[in-house]
């Protein structure tokens, strides 16, 4: 592609498998492929596609656990976002901002980036994103020892997920409800969410799943089971 000077389309196929190889749990690998993209869109001007190899650049390195590398990927596709007047953009950029400044141990921040991509996505009608900027400030409140605030924000994700039949979300978010419930003190209404989570849960049968199985099969065990 290159020896026809099509420098724009070689950025955009090597952004595109920089986005499935980070979906198949090669991190290292998709930072290199998304940092070649994004070189060449620079080059070409094609900001909206520099847009999407920085978010990748950016949750490569979070899941690679290296925040600060992370965090100067995503400023940057939010930047992006805003030159570009895309919300759309913006609310994926904060979703994964979010994230980050939660490895970074900048709580409140997350916090904040996870109010703001929720605002957005619901102002863009997507609910499953909605839904995830919700857990990612419910699972701050946990983490900040806020059990009722994280179980009130972890129920509006699974309210969301439930209604865009998002069936595996869904097990994930009745999993983090019921732990918020059980910190509460509401032990009964744990185990009935987590119960829940266990037979939608059933429904997958990959890796991922099975340790979802076993983390919930553990939370219901009793006592001296244990």
């Amino acid at each position: 592609m290159r020896e026809l000077g099509e420098e724009r389309w070689e950025g955009i196929v090597l952004g595109n498998l920089a986005a499935t190889i980070l979906e198949q749990g090669r991190p290292e690998e998709a930072a290199e492929r998304a940092n070649q993209a994004l070189v060449l869109h620079r080059r070409s001007g094609n900001r909206m596609s520099a847009f999407a190899c920085l978010a990748t650049l950016g949750r490569s390195w979070r899941e690679l656990g290296r925040p600060e590398e992370a965090l100067h990927n995503i400023e940057q596709a939010l930047e992006t976002a805003w030159e570009l007047s895309n919300p759309v953009r913006e609310a994926f950029a904060l979703l994964e901002l979010g994230r980050i400044q939660v490895q970074l141990d900048r709580l409140e921040e997350a916090l904040t980036s996870n109010h703001h991509a929720a605002t957005l996505h619901r102002s863009i009608a997507d609910r499953v994103r909605e839904a995830e900027a919700f857990e990612g400030a419910g699972g701050v409140h946990q983490r900040l020892g806020r059990p009722e605030e994280a179980a009130k924000l972890h129920r509006q994700a699974v309210a969301g997920y439930r209604a865009a039949g998002d069936r595996w979300r869904l097990a994930c978010g009745l999993h983090r409800l019921a732990a918020a419930l059980e910190a509460s003190d509401r032990a009964e209404r744990a185990r009935e969410h987590w119960s829940e989570a266990l037979d939608v849960a059933s429904e997958f049968t990959d890796p991922e799943a099975r340790r979802l199985r076993e983390e919930i099969t553990a939370a219901l065990a009793p006592p001296s089971e244990l």
